[in-house]
């Protein structure tokens, strides 16, 4: 039989571990609101993204310097290009197209997109194309490869702080 003690210790043991329970449950419904406004923020942030990117594209603007109570904010393009096998293309016709080209050492039992996403960011950036959109880059590849390779471009832009 337990004694008075035993039980009041007992009692406070729970009401202690309710008290973290709740805090635990208050705190995951912060971290869950939080995620919700981090999607809004993200989504936001992208299509700011969109408009300073086309604008830079447009104004030749390589870069854009802008002042924040920390500093300076450099704010820069920056393009990241894919390449994969082109939706109407059959496989047949999308390794031949790459043998044809000369790339055969990409062809394993299938073809490793980063090599070949590389690849097509190196002719695009020699061509001088890498921000210009995705026909200027197909244009860039062998005739070879210009049906049979879908290209994509992800434009973002990368912050550069400097504190004062």
């Amino acid at each position: 039989m337990m004694t008075q003690d035993e039980n009041t210790n007992d009692e406070r043991m729970a009401q202690g571990l309710h008290a973290v329970g709740a805090q635990y449950v208050a705190l995951d419904d912060r971290i869950k609101l939080a995620k919700e406004e981090l999607k809004t923020m993200e989504a936001a942030k992208r299509s700011l993204a969109d408009l300073l990117s086309d604008g830079m594209i447009i104004e030749g603007a390589p870069q854009l310097s802008i002042q924040t109570g920390e500093g300076t904010a450099m704010i820069y393009p920056i393009s990241q290009i894919w390449a994969r096998k082109h939706v109407e293309a059959t496989e047949e016709a999308f390794l031949q197209s790459l043998r044809d080209a000369g790339l055969s050492e990409m062809i394993t039992s299938s073809v490793h997109t980063g090599s070949l996403s590389s690849y097509v960011r190196e002719r695009a950036d020699d061509a001088g194309v890498k921000m210009s959109g995705t026909s200027k880059i197909l244009e860039s590849l062998p005739p070879e490869l210009r049906t049979t390779v879908a290209v994509s471009t992800s434009p973002t832009l990368g912050i550069r702080r400097k504190k004062q």
